[in-house]
């Protein structure tokens, strides 16, 4: 069973959405995160409580298709 999502972090990869995304996780806050590529240091570390997404959100029929898909329910 996977942890409900509490935040959804965009650019968990690297930089500052790492950060973000690390500081919700070691809170225990389970965290979507989305970025063109996964973030294996935090998927390592906090398994099930991080939901990746490989989602280039500057493609905006990729995004349609990603939300008409259902995966934010």
């Amino acid at each position: 069973m996977t942890t409900p999502i509490q935040a959804v972090v965009t650019a968990h990869s690297r930089g500052i959405g790492a950060a973000v995304a690390e500081h919700c996780l070691d809170r225990g806050i389970a965290v979507m995160g989305i970025a063109r590529h996964g973030n294996a240091d935090l998927a390592k570390r906090f398994g099930a409580t991080l939901r990746e997404v490989s989602l280039d959100l500057g493609d905006s029929d990729a995004i349609v298709r990603w939300v008409e898909g259902g995966e934010l329910r």
